[in-house]
């Protein structure tokens, strides 16, 4: 720009005294709209003490913001210093705390985090919200968790990692009764208490062997929470008494929107779940172990009676999932999961789950894990009078074994009239690992759908449109001009074959 120009000489004018006005009036902003600003400034990278004291130091008019905000010193964290604390602690004042303090991971000593702790517990009355985990500290400390109220508290977690201690029994009742939200991990409950979280919305509990309750605990319990929305249970539960008497009761949770239970033992997912009736729940997750002796049985007591979740509004026509290895089998949609395991007995329930879950409409993906399998009983599974409407098996998990089902789906024994007929008319994917050999029994399948020369005598899998095949050089090796032909097969019907070859 030439430095004669008009342009040049009006850049070198004064400012005007409204454009410095502005440039500086975050000095003339209101003191409770400075507060509020500096309050969530402190929240970006993570509540820190040591940040707002850093605030502190930018000016006087910030210092006294600072020192006049309660709320800005509310969050306190293991991190944060010992003295921080106890200053927090002062300039909070009478404003609610969020406390976030973990003896398992935090950076800090454990010696250096007690007294902090002991002071922060000494305050439980302005709790909000708390999530502490306690390990490895003085028995002494897990008593100041016994606090007589705790009127504003909302959310409490609470998640102990020592074993042998004597039970602590966290706010009930009219201790806490603004308490919606509670997440226990190894903390026993007065179980046999009414009313003690009448308010309670949100319940995870997972149990440790100091903190199992028993299953008639546990369901008695549950109806205690009269506006409950969510429940999780993880862990086991206490063992049958030495009577052996069965457990027989029935709750109605009529307000249960999220439901998830998972456990290890066989006294666990199915008990539990068979004694839950939730008319309003959307969402559902059961993960356990059965007996051998009453697979069928138990799976019909746990699931039966959520089935109508499986088939709710807007997911009838979305695709099922069903994965199964040797001793396990797991269903899910958008709105439930079932996994459920017992020795050598994966394709059973697989079976099970596929003659019970499925609508009509609903397509299904089969993923088979089955390194042991035997091939004709999982092809077995897939021969019913009324086949399943799989849309997508894979085999690529399935070994050696996957070639055999492949061999046994290419000449299936079931028959309609005087052809062999095909166990999945509604197939579209077919995902497997393979060698060579395995080549002929795919080129049998499609030859049969093409209807060229060497076809067996069975209808033809008119739908399957994919074909992956993974292998590993060497095991594919001299089989070059089965996938050019097998290639060939699928692009005459439109479809698609996708050859990936290993090392």
């Amino acid at each position: 720009m030439d430095v004669a120009s008009p342009e040049a000489e009006h850049l070198r004018q004064p400012v005007p005294s409204q454009i410095r006005t502005a440039r500086t009036s975050i000095q003339d902003l209101p003191s409770e709209l400075l507060a509020v600003i500096l309050y969530y400034s402190t929240q970006l990278l993570g509540p820190c003490l040591a940040r707002v004291q850093a605030l502190g130091t930018v000016c006087s008019r910030w210092r006294e913001v600072v020192k006049g905000t309660p709320k800005l010193w509310s969050r306190i964290r293991d991190d944060d210093p010992p003295g921080a604390i106890e200053r927090a602690i002062r300039q909070s004042k009478n404003a609610p705390l969020d406390i976030g303090y973990d003896f398992m991971w935090s950076r800090r000593r454990k010696a250096e985090m007690e007294r902090p702790f002991a002071l922060i517990c000494a305050h439980m009355e302005r709790w909000s919200h708390a999530r502490i985990a306690l390990a490895g500290i003085p028995e002494g400390l897990f008593k100041s968790l016994a606090a007589p109220v705790a009127p504003g508290l909302e959310g409490l977690c609470l998640q102990v990692y020592r074993e042998g201690i004597a039970p602590i029994i966290p706010f009930q009742g009219d201790l806490a009764p603004l308490l919606h939200e509670l997440d226990l991990h190894g903390m026993l409950i007065e179980w046999g208490r009414k009313n003690q979280f009448r308010n309670l919305r949100i319940l995870n509990i997972s149990t440790n062997n100091d903190s199992r309750p028993s299953l008639p605990e546990l369901i008695k319990f549950l109806p205690t929470l009269p506006k409950l929305e969510n429940f999780g249970f993880e862990g086991d539960l206490q063992p049958p008494g030495s009577d052996g008497t069965a457990f027989h009761y029935r709750i109605i949770l009529p307000h249960l929107k999220y439901l998830s239970i998972k456990t290890k033992a066989s006294v666990g997912a199915v008990d539990i779940s068979s004694c839950l009736r939730a008319p309003a729940c959307q969402n559902i997750t059961l993960e356990g172990d059965l007996e051998r002796d009453n697979v069928s049985d138990a799976l019909a007591r746990a699931i039966h009676h959520f089935i109508p979740i499986v088939h709710s509004e807007g997911t009838l026509r979305q695709r099922f999932t069903i994965a199964l290895d040797q001793s396990s089998s797991d269903f899910w949609t958008p709105n439930a999961r079932f996994s459920f395991s017992a020795d050598s007995l994966g394709v059973e329930i697989a079976h099970w789950m596929l003659d019970n879950l499925p609508n009509e409409e609903a397509q299904i993906a089969l993923d088979a894990r089955l390194p042991g399998l035997t091939a004709r009983h999982f092809v077995s599974m897939l021969s019913a009078e009324s086949p399943p409407n799989i849309t997508r098996l894979d085999l690529s998990m399935a070994g050696d074994r996957g070639s055999a089902v492949i061999q046994d789906l290419s000449s299936p024994l079931s028959t309609v009239g005087e052809l062999s007929r095909w166990p999945l008319p509604h197939l579209r994917n077919l995902s497997l690992s393979c060698h060579s050999n395995c080549l002929v029994g795919l080129l049998h399948m499609l030859r049969a759908r093409a209807g060229t020369s060497g076809a067996t005598n069975m209808t033809q899998p008119a739908s399957l449109k994919t074909l992956d095949i993974r292998g590993y050089k060497d095991s594919l090796a001299g089989g070059e001009h089965l996938r050019v032909e097998l290639e060939e097969l699928m692009k005459g019907n439109g479809g698609l074959l996708a050859c990936i070859v290993g090392f």
